[in-house]
């Protein structure tokens, strides 16, 4: 029904919040050194779905062509690809043109990911890998569910010395999967692990 679209979009962006929260605004100095120039300057100012819909365009490779047909420029002002909530349509529409689209991830993902390491580890599923291992609750996929992110192109979204470009040599184990699944589930769907640091 179209009440339970609204809840499940409300959810998701309430995890958006918290996602931005956790490790963007709380890891400031880590994230001064990130590719984006936002960070760099005003961490504290960062809303929670420009971010996210920033991270989105980068993921799709498509922050200078969309941005610049949406009337910003990455190149010229060498600040984040921000994608205002006011060009909020407009971002999703020229995705949408081009196929590319944005998959929420749910609890019943993360229990499927859980225990399933062959899964994970292969290359073919990076994109997977990735989300789980940035604490992310969608990956980026074509209309037919391919993911966009790939083993040819991270290196072009993310960079050599970023934690998404080294997760995709890691061989997760069952028990490190399962601990990264809990804390997504703690996080955004109420899970019973415990969060602290230490």
């Amino acid at each position: 029904s179209f009440s339970e679209c609204i809840e499940y979009l409300n959810h998701f962006i309430k995890n958006i919040q918290i996602y931005t929260e956790t490790f963007v605004l709380k890891n400031n100095a880590t994230n001064k050194n990130s590719s984006f120039g936002f960070n760099k300057n005003h961490p504290e100012k960062i809303n929670h779905f420009e971010y996210s819909l920033s991270l989105i365009a980068t993921i799709m490779q498509e922050t200078n062509g969309i941005l610049e047909e949406l009337g910003d420029s990455y190149y010229t002002s060498y600040k984040a690809p921000t994608i205002s909530q006011t060009k909020i349509i407009d971002f999703i529409l020229k995705a949408q043109e081009k196929e590319k689209y944005i998959l929420i991830l749910d609890k019943n993902d993360f229990n499927k990911y859980r225990k399933d390491c062959s899964f994970i580890n292969n290359q073919e599923n990076l994109a997977h890998k990735i989300a789980i291992g940035e604490f992310r609750i969608f990956i980026v996929v074509y209309k037919d569910m391919k993911c966009l992110e790939n083993i040819n192109n991270i290196t072009k979204i993310y960079g050599y010395n970023s934690k998404s470009y080294k997760i995709k040599d890691q061989i997760w184990d069952e028990q490190y999967l399962g601990g990264v699944c809990k804390i997504s589930q703690a996080l955004y769907f109420n899970g019973k692990a415990k969060i602290g640091i230490i």
